[in-house]
Order: C-alpha cells, then structure tokens, then sequence
C-alpha cells in the first residue's frame, strides 16, 4: 500500500489540508480514498479524483473521473476503483475545492505512483 503524508496547506482563507491513499489492490484493482478538510464549517467542500495511466511519455487521464462533495461540514470525503492494466504506472490526481462566502479555493495534489502488477 502506498500512503502519501498529509498535505497542509498555507495562506488559504478555509483549505486545511488533505490526503489522498492510492492502493493496488488483487485482480489488478486499483483504489483511491481522498479526503478535503476545511478549516471551519464551509458552505461546498469537496474534490474530483481523476486516475492517470503514463503512457511511457506522458500522463493519461482515464475516464470517467470520480466528484465528491458535502455541504456545510468541514470535511469530505471520496473515492474510486477501477481495474487497470498490468505493468503500468498509475496515480490519482485530486483536485480539491472549497467554496465559502463567495470565494472559491482550489488546490491539485498527486498521490505517490504505483505499478499495477
């Protein structure tokens, strides 16, 4: 299992942190668990997960990609699985997004790379 620390994040006004787990899991299933905190009650908190293939040059997103969402709490949770292709590299991409008092707060994080075997 692969465990990215959680991110902490300064000189937002209500994104707190997050953390985002990708694990390969048997019959070539890969899962992603992700969470956005807030550091207070927030109107809309929430992130999109969206799983990427390398291609051998580039990063490929595969579809479709997984949005989670709450409202008026101070964290959220999401996530997805999809069986993947052996011998390929995949990780998750989060975009993780708050919205409060008219002002909107938006940060992508990546999660560690794993070899799908």
């Amino acid at each position: 299992m692969m465990v990215q620390p959680m991110a902490v994040f300064d000189g937002y006004t209500y994104l707190q942190s997050s953390d985002v787990t990708i694990t390969m899991q048997s019959n070539l299933n890969l899962y992603v668990a992700s969470v956005t905190n807030a550091k207070s009650s927030v109107s809309n908190i929430g992130g999109n997960i969206q799983l990427q293939e390398w291609s051998g040059t580039s990063w490929i997103n595969l579809v479709p990609s997984h949005t989670y969402s709450a409202k008026n709490v101070t964290s959220a949770n999401g996530n997805t699985s999809k069986t993947v292709r052996s011998g390929y590299y995949y990780r998750a991409k989060v975009t993780h997004t708050i919205t409060h008092n008219g002002i909107t707060e938006t940060v992508t994080e990546y999660s560690d790379t794993v070899l799908a075997h």
